[in-house]
């Protein structure tokens, strides 16, 4: 028997789609759309949102599963919550403030006078 079994039952009475290989994050995320909570679908973006191991995200789901089973409640950690681009600029909120817009890349250009070693790799 599947330790989140009454999970599933109550998922599959609901009409959600349980394939029976769902990861203990997918089950409660299936959970979450059935009670109408946000949740983020990934539980790799998850633990980028918290700076957590993935390993980790899906064991803190089965204690929030446990603790469903137990209570009835279910109460999600922020970095679960955190669904995409509403949170793409964790900073400051404001995803239409004006950013560097303009440069070539993430690092910066190369010293034009590139003669300070012996190879110089800067054509022009």
């Amino acid at each position: 028997m599947h330790p989140f079994q009454l999970v599933i039952d109550e998922l599959k009475t609901a009409g959600v789609k349980i394939s029976g290989g769902e990861s203990a994050y997918k089950l409660l995320h299936k959970l979450c759309i059935y009670k109408a909570l946000q949740m983020n679908g990934s539980a790799l973006r998850a633990a980028k949102n918290g700076g957590l191991p993935r390993k980790k995200v899906i064991t803190q789901s089965k204690h929030l599963l446990e603790e469903y089973l137990k209570t009835g409640l279910i109460v999600l950690p922020a970095h679960m919550k955190a669904r995409g681009s509403e949170h793409k600029y964790k900073h400051d909120g404001d995803a239409t403030a004006n950013r560097n817009l303009w440069r070539a890349g993430w690092r910066a250009p190369a010293p034009q006078d590139n003669t300070h070693h012996g190879l110089n790799t800067v054509k022009g």
